[in-house]
């Protein structure tokens, strides 16, 4: 069976130069493999931006779903799929929850990234699949000693990304152990445009009617402006069925705004944490010898980052609105949704602690109510 790199531990391989796409000058194949690689070294350390995201969405997960979902089929999109290891979370929760089966939509402009997320969700449902999965995996049915070599070897993650997205082909379903997955994500523009997502997943042929779960995790809702933010809950809101619910999680700036001693030191810290996106952004860098630079703004209140050029100028990169905790459950409110849960990372109680500084979140499980439920 395929194993990933978290299942082979320290015996992985590198990357095959043979098996690298054809354009291997995509950029984008080398963010993913750096994307795939940080969260895979941070995933577990709840001292990283990363790691306090997990243990948010571990809390969320151990609250919300107490038999919730026994028996029913739900359907898992996952917007701004990203390498795909928090969905496995989620997964696995639904699956403790007795959910009769899960079919899972990764939803990502990275289609490499999309390719680890079903690796990953594939592989961890410890299965052997089919030489016809693999092959359907591989968007590669005509060539079966290919096939034949990832059913037998331990091939690494990130060749199989690389062989798989090296072709195009149509969409088509695996099925393994209750859970089924695409053999290629969607590459859909979610927030500007909820009613195609939408409308992308419901045309794949094996989507069925359930509860829909839809992540949106990784603090990405930070990265859109204030109206592109409360339109996309807006018409998500509009697209979903009652009873169907909302993953998310948000940065969290600190409490108070202004004038505790420790903020300062929270800032800071808080830089230190973000810089580590250095790891895969550094592949849109436009000049040789640009220093990666983060810096939090406190009138606009966003983490801003961004590469120095030799010269002094600056190539902004983007930047992470972070949320006063009451501010992201009011907005998801005036959505129409209503809060089940909520956990903050545990540096952000009401008073803000002295003693554990840097990248506070927030993850929350909403749903849309059904007509006339308080």
């Amino acid at each position: 069976m395929f194993q990933t790199e978290t299942q082979r531990g320290d015996q992985g391989s590198g990357v095959s130069y043979l098996l690298l796409p054809r354009r291997n000058h995509d950029r984008g194949f080398a963010i993913a493999v750096a994307f795939n690689q940080l969260v895979e070294d941070h995933f577990h350390d709840p001292t990283t931006k990363i790691g306090k995201e997990v243990i948010c969405l571990e809390r969320v997960l151990n609250e919300t779903l107490d038999g919730r979902f026994s028996g029913k089929r739900v359907n898992l999109i996952d917007l701004g799929a990203g390498n795909g290891q928090k969905a496995v979370l989620v997964l696995e929760a639904l699956l403790r929850d007795d959910a009769q089966a899960v079919d899972y939509f990764p939803i990502d402009r990275n289609r490499y990234l999309s390719k680890y997320a079903i690796f990953k969700v594939i592989s961890s449902r410890r299965v052997q699949p089919t030489r016809r999965d693999i092959a359907a995996l591989l968007c590669r049915p005509n060539e079966p000693e290919l096939v034949e070599q990832v059913a037998t070897e331990n091939v690494s993650l990130d060749e199989l990304v690389a062989m798989s997205c090296d072709t195009s082909d149509h969409l088509a379903p695996i099925e393994l152990g209750g859970v089924t997955a695409p053999n290629q994500g969607l590459d859909v523009d979610f927030v500007r445009d909820a009613a195609a997502t939408y409308r992308a997943v419901r045309e794949l042929g094996w989507y069925r009617e359930g509860i829909t779960i839809h992540c949106l995790l990784g603090r990405t809702i930070g990265n859109y402006a204030a109206q592109a933010r409360r339109r996309f809950l807006s018409d998500l809101q509009q697209e979903m069925s009652p009873g169907d619910l909302l993953l998310l999680d948000a940065g969290l700036r600190p409490e108070p705004d202004s004038d505790s001693e420790a903020v300062p030191r929270w800032i800071r810290q808080m830089e230190k944490d973000y810089l580590v996106g250095e790891h895969f952004m550094r592949f849109e860098a436009d000049t040789e010898g640009s220093a990666f630079q983060v810096d939090y703004d406190r009138t606009s209140k966003k983490v801003r980052y961004g590469f120095k050029r030799p010269d002094g100028s600056i190539q902004k990169m983007g930047s992470s609105y972070l949320f006063h905790a009451s501010e992201l459950l009011d907005t998801l409110r005036e959505s129409g949704l209503r809060i089940l849960c909520s956990q903050t990372s545990a540096e952000h109680p009401p008073a803000m602690s002295t003693t554990s500084p840097g990248s506070g979140c927030m993850t929350i499980v909403a749903e849309k109510p059904h007509e006339g439920s308080p």
